[in-house]
């Protein structure tokens, strides 16, 4: 259905007929409610402004209950608020430096739905009492999702499952996706039910959006922050093993450039080879005297090494277990020297 008609249905139809045609979809949505919050580890900032992740936890917001009501009102009102708190959070990053702040609560009594789950357009019309325009993307797909990302936009998705990062909830949820984007290639991503923000892969987020529908629902602020973050790389696809295999290999040759450029390519054969302390290094061809491209594929397939009793056998050496634990895409000289260390 094309963005224009969904948004004119949304308008026009009663509220209750909206959500039962799948035009308006209330978060959060599923089998139950959430009724707590997760605690994740801190992030730093890097220096770079950051908003305060909103979390909808009725005990942690400060506008849960509202003015005169009850605390059971404001409990089941705080644990419905994912969308708004994640409004809130977006609102953050429209205006400078967050000099509108508000609470997932202020965002739930300044629109007109005071029972359960909240959608994107209870969101806009949240930000319209703050003086603030949201625009709905709902049906661009992740395309879309992706351009609003480049364009440096605070992002509220809704999406169903486990939710990235935390999994704290496989219902219907929403959540924020930050305009900043690591090095790596991860979104910074804000989980109303988590303490604080995660870094997660563009891939997990896309696959959470997608399975609440593959049009995506989710808006965005019409200003884009005073500094825009610079041009960043395509998200990694975080799909299975294949994937991690594509990832590896683009690590390996990244860490050997790198370690050939500064000079530590001997200094990394050295400590390689003392991997197997008390182990007899196989001599030439069976290990090369230099870790060429040759070299760092051996780790996928273990060398030979030399048993006590004299036998060649394979045996996998550390790199291959710190392989299979999901390593970073990207790979300096310094990451490789560390991963001797680990596993």
């Amino acid at each position: 259905m094309p963005a224009w008609l969904r948004d004119l249905l949304a308008r026009l139809l009663p509220r209750a007929l909206a959500v039962r045609l799948g035009i308006r979809h209330l978060t959060p949505w599923g089998r139950y409610w959430p009724w707590q919050s997760v605690r994740v580890a801190p992030l730093d900032t890097g220096g770079t402004y950051r908003a305060s992740n909103r979390r909808q936890d009725p005990s942690v917001d400060p506008k849960e209950p509202y003015g005169g009501e009850s605390s059971g009102t404001g409990s089941d009102h705080g644990w419905a608020n994912c969308t708004m708190a994640s409004a809130a959070t977006a609102l953050a990053y429209q205006v400078p430096r967050g000099s509108k702040t508000a609470w997932g609560g202020d965002m739930r009594h300044h629109q007109s739905d005071m029972t359960g789950g909240t959608d994107l357009y209870d969101a806009r019309q949240a930000w319209s009492a703050y003086g603030e325009s949201l625009t709905i993307r709902s049906g661009a797909g992740w395309s879309g999702v992706d351009k609003a990302h480049r364009e440096g936009r605070a992002i509220i998705a809704q999406g169903q499952g486990n939710v990235p990062g935390s999994q704290s909830f496989d219902g219907g949820h929403a959540c924020v996706i930050a305009p900043e984007t690591h090095s790596d290639g991860r979104w910074l991503f804000g989980d109303p039910l988590a303490s604080d923000w995660q870094w997660v892969t563009a891939g997990s987020i896309r696959t959470w959006m997608e399975a609440l529908s593959g049009g995506c629902y989710f808006a965005v602020g019409d200003a884009a922050p005073e500094t825009p973050p610079g041009p960043e790389p395509e998200p990694p696809d975080t799909g299975g093993p294949a994937d991690r295999a594509a990832g590896y290999a683009e690590g390996r040759a990244a860490g050997y450039a790198e370690g050939m450029a500064y000079g530590q390519a001997a200094e990394a054969d050295r400590t390689f080879a003392s991997w197997a302390p008390g182990r007899a290094v196989p001599p030439p061809p069976a290990w090369t005297a230099r870790w060429d491209d040759a070299t760092w594929a051996g780790t996928i397939t273990p060398p030979p090494v030399v048993t006590e009793g004299g036998a060649w056998v394979l045996a996998a050496i550390p790199l291959t277990a710190v392989w299979m634990a999901q390593t970073p895409a990207t790979w300096g000289a310094a990451a490789w020297t560390a991963a001797v260390w680990r596993g």
